[in-house]
């Protein structure tokens, strides 16, 4: 098998790279944009540079370096599906060959063949290339940090100059930089202060801080609000299934045997003590550990959302201690372990390809719909962010204007607060003294200018004449969140029950003419009396 391998290896390399890079290109633009996409599509949306890095200052706990890209990413291919995935997508196939690179700088070619096997094919990695979100790009930087702080270790030959341009960028790409860049210290000063030119690393320290400070604002806000409870506690377990087999795999017998036996493989890979490489092994153990540990403890006891994005390196540090622990089994038993692992990781990608139960919400095709019918001076009114953000989105690239969409939504208590932007009833002159009224803010803090109390709504309610109330679950379709616990799928049935009948300004005002049914949502045109 070894001179199989020796011969045929770079023919199996190239292999899995088209293959890994065809799964994440195939459909890119297929599905609706989804409501993790939202942030993105809107600050690539934003009028300037200037008014997306203000925005982002005011709602983000990043660097907006990622929603800038995608600003001029969309400046020059314009603003779609398509152009909002294509950064992503590019930086999912670049990161494949960083990650082989970063397993044959220290395994031989069985394992780094094996580890790119399941790298390349990985539905958790395919999803994250196809996704208007940082994590691809994350994942790039991370590795290359992670490369060159375990090449400095194992070889007390540090690169300084790469690692301090990588690690800044990644402080840029992603705040969760900065605790992988902590974790990294730790284990310096702890374990290996003698195996490394200390004195350089310092200085690497101290030159990535100074560049630091310019995230600093938006480090020291975090991730948004503490999560505690069961659901955490189940958090770490059920990231490793997403790790292995993606989010489109359910959680059965099977999978649950399938993650058994990698469980088993990992661990006995990382508790080696026989390997020549065991301290990489044991520095790639440590870092998969510590770093969503981190995070999960930050969830619970700080103000950091334990984020699945966020944990991308770990899903694919999990995967080289995989490959190390198949290594460990006979031929046969390597061939079995990579061919179990190619069928479950074909039923997930088979589910996320094609299964409808798995995708999102067809937002695109409801808008197309809908819109279709609607007469000018509509006001489509939404019950749901996720359906009011998404009208938002194809109303920009259909280039509508004939409609006006709002958002049922009332204050948040930060709105209502208006410690440092607005009170909610001060939307709207706040929005025309800032930079014009050129941009909207967010409007999951409550401050965007389209979003309407219920109150408001009643009053405004005879100056429309037609209204279509989209009634949307909670989720859209229910979104890779850890702290839930809830499986890839959504059920046909609303998530939250709305009378609409009784609503108020529905029961005083309108009849309901018309109700179209979509997967997870509901559509109604509503009759002035």
């Amino acid at each position: 098998m070894k001179g199989e391998i020796k011969n045929n290896g770079g023919l199996y390399l190239i292999l899995l790279f088209i293959a890994g890079a065809v799964l994440r290109a195939a459909g890119i633009s297929a599905q609706s944009i989804g409501p993790e996409e939202f942030t993105t599509a809107r600050f690539a949306s934003a009028s300037g540079i200037i008014a997306l890095f203000w925005e982002s200052f005011q709602t983000q706990a990043h660097f907006p370096l990622f929603y800038m890209l995608e600003h001029l990413v969309c400046m020059v291919f314009g603003y779609s599906e398509t152009s909002l995935r294509l950064l992503p997508l590019l930086f999912g196939i670049a990161s494949m060959p960083v990650f082989y690179r970063l397993v044959r700088a220290f395994f031989n070619e069985k394992i780094s063949l094996a580890a790119f096997f399941l790298f390349a094919l990985n539905p958790y990695q395919i999803y994250y290339s196809q996704q208007a979100l940082s994590a691809s790009m994350f994942l790039f930087v991370s590795l290359l940090i992670t490369y060159y702080f375990l090449m400095s270790v194992k070889y007390n030959a540090f690169l300084m100059k790469p690692f301090i341009v990588w690690s800044v960028i990644g402080v840029f790409t992603n705040s969760l930089t900065v605790i992988l860049l902590i974790i990294f210290n730790l284990i310096i000063f702890i374990r290996y202060r003698e195996e490394i030119r200390l004195n350089l690393w310092i200085k690497a320290q101290v030159i990535i801080f100074c560049f630091m400070l310019l995230a600093l604002p938006f480090i020291l806000k975090g991730g948004g609000v503490r999560l505690a409870g069961a659901s955490m506690l189940m958090a770490p377990f059920i990231a490793v299934k997403n790790y292995l087999f993606g989010f489109t795999a359910d959680f059965n017998f099977l999978m649950a045997a399938g993650c058994a036996g990698a469980a088993y493989l990992i661990i006995m890979a990382a508790l080696t003590y026989r390997h020549k490489n065991m301290k990489i092994i044991s520095l790639t153990a440590l870092i998969s550990f510590l770093y969503p540990a981190a995070l999960w403890a930050a969830s619970i006891f700080g103000k950091f959302i334990y984020p699945e994005s966020g944990l991308i390196l770990t899903a694919a540090l999990v995967l080289v201690l995989l490959a190390i622990g198949i290594s460990y089994l006979s031929r046969e038993g390597v061939m079995l372990a990579l061919s179990l692992m190619f069928i479950f990781y074909s039923v997930s990608v088979y589910n996320f390809y094609v299964n409808e139960k798995y995708k999102k919400t067809d937002y695109k095709k409801q808008y197309e719909e809908i819109v279709k019918q609607a007469k000018e001076g509509a006001v489509f009114i939404h019950s749901s962010i996720n359906s009011y953000q998404a009208y938002e989105f194809y109303n920009r690239i259909k280039h509508r204007s004939n409609f006006e969409n709002r958002k049922i939504q009332e204050p948040s208590e930060a709105a209502k607060k208006g410690i440092k932007y607005a009170v909610s009833q001060k939307w709207e002159k706040f929005r025309e003294k800032t930079l014009n009224g050129s941009f909207k803010l967010n409007i999951s803090s409550g401050y965007d200018p389209n979003m309407i109390t219920s109150a408001e709504l009643s009053k405004k309610i005879k100056d429309y004449k037609e209204v279509w109330f989209v009634k949307d679950n909670s989720t859209g379709i229910r979104q890779p969140w850890l702290s839930t616990g809830a499986v890839w799928h959504s059920d046909t049935e609303l998530e939250a029950p709305l009378n609409v009948e009784g609503l108020l300004w529905v029961r005083n005002y309108f009849n309901i003419k018309e109700t179209k049914k979509y997967y997870g949502a509901a559509v109604y045109k509503m009759e002035r009396r």
